[in-house]
């Protein structure tokens, strides 16, 4: 009962429902691809572990993490019913790519006029809360073969100042991963995990099975409620349905390496299901929810822990 209901998520990018708002002007989320699994020989630097100073295998997972650009700003108000849209999406993209999603993409002369407009919606209401974007990943160039690209909406920061001076600053650039985290730090992992489509009570639900004398089968739940006292079978009850595919968080997965050159990682021939890593890459402790080429969303703690991960990557094992 701790997830439900057990239905396929809406779309393959995971939703993001909270937004932590940082202090420094930054993206709080970048979109992932998850490549495949290794270990890695890592170095316990702990001052207080019991493995102090030895060389460890930690297993690991490769997420490719393409450039990221701001296709477009939403400014919100907050009253009481929560944030409200204060004006349309204002566009500040000039690439072509993003039209396949909706957005009308600008001329390189319009973006300052966009960009100042931005500026005076967000000084002339006095209830603006916050700013956010909407970036896209630019991986469609040579990378899995994707025409459209994939959109989400992030927080920056909290003062909308702020916020605004790291819009301009970074019109029709490139963000890398290297400049929203860094090695040594925790990150929330959003995905959706592997779909396994319609299957039984006892894989789906893990029940026992019955005896090989039960009535009618040996797969399913052994009561579905009581004779009296109710007309309908609780939704509680173990039944056949859909598994896999929906949407999990796992919260603070450590960054253990960074890195921009794909060669260190890439297997001969690629990846098994995925194919050769061309951006640059993160490696995460541990395992990460849904199958290759899956994207990830990569996003700010919500509640960090106050130490921080006491690895450092010694050598990579593919």
């Amino acid at each position: 009962m701790q997830y439900w209901p057990r239905k396929r998520a809406k779309r393959v990018l995971a939703r993001v429902r909270h937004w932590p708002l940082q202090n420094e002007p930054n993206l709080s989320g970048f979109i992932a691809y998850k490549v495949s699994m290794c270990h890695v020989m890592a170095k316990d630097i702990s001052k207080l572990s019991l493995t102090k100073g030895e060389t460890l295998s930690v297993p690991t997972t490769i997420l490719e993490c393409p450039p990221v650009r701001i296709a477009a700003a939403r400014i919100y108000s907050f009253d009481e019913l929560g944030n409200r849209i204060v004006s349309e999406d204002i566009v500040l993209s000039s690439d072509k790519i993003i039209k396949n999603a909706g957005f009308k993409p600008t001329s390189k002369p319009s973006l300052s006029s966009n960009l100042q407009k931005l500026k005076q919606l967000s000084s002339d209401s006095q209830n603006v809360a916050e700013i956010r974007v909407v970036i896209f990943s630019n991986a469609q160039k040579g990378f899995l073969s994707r025409k459209n690209p994939l959109f989400l909406e992030t927080a920056i920061a909290k003062d909308v100042q702020s916020a605004i001076d790291f819009i301009s600053n970074n019109l029709d650039k490139d963000i890398r991963i290297s400049d929203v985290f860094k090695e040594g730090t925790y990150v929330d992992v959003r995905g959706i995990t592997k779909g396994k489509g319609f299957s039984g009570p006892v894989k789906r639900f893990g029940i026992s099975l019955r005896s090989h004398k039960s009535e009618k089968t040996k797969r399913g739940p052994g009561s579905l409620g009581p004779w009296t006292a109710r007309n309908a079978v609780m939704y509680r009850v173990a039944h056949a349905g859909q598994l896999g595919f929906f949407q999990r968080t796992e919260y603070n997965k450590a960054v253990l390496k960074i890195g921009s050159d794909a060669q260190q990682i890439n297997r001969k021939g690629g990846f098994h299901k995925y194919g050769i890593v061309k951006h640059d890459y993160i490696l995460l402790k541990g395992s990460v929810q849904g199958s290759a080429k899956r994207p990830i969303v990569l996003s700010v703690p919500v509640r960090a822990p106050s130490k921080k991960p006491n690895l450092e990557v010694k050598e990579i094992i593919l």
